[in-house]
């Protein structure tokens, strides 16, 4: 009888954490960090993570893009415009191949400084 039982909860532990993982896989937003030192920068699902390396430490964030970030151009100048600090359109972001490679590799080098700025975009955009 305990055996039984004992199989049938095992059983039950499975299934329901076979159930809940993609919910719990797709409930955040993360970007690994650059390495050395490495690390992970998690975000809610909404927002963009980012991960920069100031002298030899992480220094992670997450952002939430504003509500006018409404498509995939808007979101992409938005996120050009934090990365670059300066403005950027969003129909600009399609016409600049260096800027199509940032967003598509998620990573930028700081060409002055050398800093390099891992990111991950939100999911859900």
């Amino acid at each position: 009888m305990k055996f039984t039982v004992n199989k049938i909860f095992h059983c039950w532990l499975i299934l329901t954490t076979l159930l809940f993982y993609p919910l719990y896989s797709i409930a955040e937003n993360a970007c690994d960090c650059e390495d050395p030192p490495g690390g992970r920068i998690k975000c809610e699902d909404h927002q963009v993570a980012y991960c920069r390396i100031k002298e030899g430490k992480v220094d992670g964030e997450c952002k939430t893009p504003p509500e006018s970030s409404k498509t995939t151009n808007e979101l992409g100048a938005w996120v050009l415009s934090e990365l670059l600090q300066m403005p950027i359109r969003p129909e600009n972001v399609n016409r600049r191949s260096e800027y199509q490679k940032i967003l598509s590799e998620g990573k930028y080098t700081n060409p002055k400084t050398g800093e390099i700025i891992r990111f991950e975009l939100p999911r859900s955009w």
